[in-house]
């Protein structure tokens, strides 16, 4: 009988009251039988102690101090583990059933040092979008940006003994660069395609979201000093681009985050005209155009997207359809593709759906941020 390793879970908190119980339920609640659970607390007033001592049986080990941080948390949470294994999910999130035992499985028996998994993004209005697939194995694109979702993450704790724990010198993307720490010390990190975990979304701020953002172009910058591949060039040129899209995003999320309810009045009628929105584009640009809806209080009928593969899917509840004629009189298209907003206005235009039919992304973006150049036609 092949022995079932221990399995420290650590997971961090500070003023978690509203949301830990559901993370600490999805621990207590596997499948696996050897699991060691390490809660650090930050020192919290907020009712989160009390919710602690109320599934004490089931915690193995459980500080409440304050700490340095999330980071700092964490790196307290490993070097109590001693377990063989590691996960960490934080106080937002928590475990799939069987996300445990299906971990360990994939460590024992496909050589791994670390797995990671699917994702379910959780939205404050509730819907969900799975980020689960294939395709998903960490690749060189790692010195651009993070292709792992780490409340999935199980590690062998050699690695952390070895390679040292998170970089406390950061305040939102250690995780990050502890991927790449792995990636580039050629650690084997394997992707299992199901679903691992759930992460709610919308739990930083504006603050949150420069820090990070800044944070992950000087790791990926900081690593591709050391890299020597053929490559090079092409990897900094997406960097760069990266930083840029992410100074525009930090701009319109600044504009939405300072917008009064009658701003925000003013400019949805100015994008919908009053009418149902439909967002051609499901991919990532898409769900930022979607975002972008969201926080001027709008939202959309379907989407729209010419990849068959998507077509007849969900995406936060809505349908998926190929592109189709629309009624103009009740219904307007946001274009949610920026690398093929050309052609698709183009597709538009030839089923006779003139400028005043849609709205490029892109125009969207510049006039949240507050660019004046955006074109009369997106005035509807």
């Amino acid at each position: 009988m092949t022995k079932k390793p221990k399995v420290s879970i650590i997971t961090v908190c500070l003023n978690s009251a509203g949301t830990i119980e559901q993370t600490i339920r999805s621990v207590l609640g596997q499948t696996y039988p050897n699991i060691e659970y390490i809660i650090i607390d930050g020192g919290s007033t907020d009712g989160t102690k009390e919710m602690l001592q109320k599934y004490k049986s089931g915690i193995s080990c459980c500080l409440s101090e304050k700490d340095g941080g999330i980071y700092n948390a964490m790196n307290k949470g490993i070097e109590n583990a001693t377990g063989e294994v590691v996960g960490i999910i934080n106080s937002d999130d928590w475990y799939a059933p069987g996300a445990v035992e299906l971990a360990v499985s994939h460590l024992q028996t496909k050589g791994s040092q670390a797995v990671h998994g699917g994702l379910v993004f959780v939205y404050p209005d509730g819907r969900t979008r799975e980020e689960k697939g294939t395709g998903k194995e960490v690749t060189q694109e790692l010195h651009t940006a993070m292709q792992i979702c780490h409340p999935t993450v199980f590690a062998r704790k050699a690695l952390y003994e070895k390679y040292g724990g998170f970089d406390e010198s950061y305040r939102s993307a250690a995780d990050y660069e502890l991927m790449l720490r792995w990636y580039v010390n050629r650690v084997t990190i394997r992707y299992i395609p199901e679903v691992m975990a759930y992460f709610r979304t919308g739990g930083y701020s504006q603050t949150d979201f420069r820090i990070g953002m800044e944070e992950s172009y000087n790791i990926s910058m900081k690593y591709m000093e050391r890299y020597n591949g053929a490559r090079k060039e092409y990897y900094l040129e997406r960097i760069r681009k990266m930083r840029a899209e992410n100074e525009v995003r930090a701009a319109v999320k600044d504009k939405l985050a300072g917008l009064e309810e009658e701003g925000r009045r003013r400019i949805r009628e100015r994008v919908t005209d009053g009418k149902e929105m439909i967002l051609f584009g499901a991919g990532e640009y898409g769900l930022w155009c979607y975002e972008m809806l969201q926080g001027l209080g709008a939202d959309i009928r379907w989407w729209m997207d010419n990849d068959r593969g998507r077509q007849g899917k969900e995406l936060l509840g809505r349908l998926i359809a190929p592109c189709m004629q629309i009624d103009a009189k009740r219904q307007r298209i946001l274009v949610g593709t920026k690398d093929y907003e050309t052609e698709v206005a183009r597709q538009l235009e030839a089923m006779g759906i003139g400028k005043g039919g849609y709205m490029l992304g892109t125009e969207l973006e510049r006039l949240l941020a507050g660019e004046p150049d955006v074109p009369s036609g997106c005035k509807g």
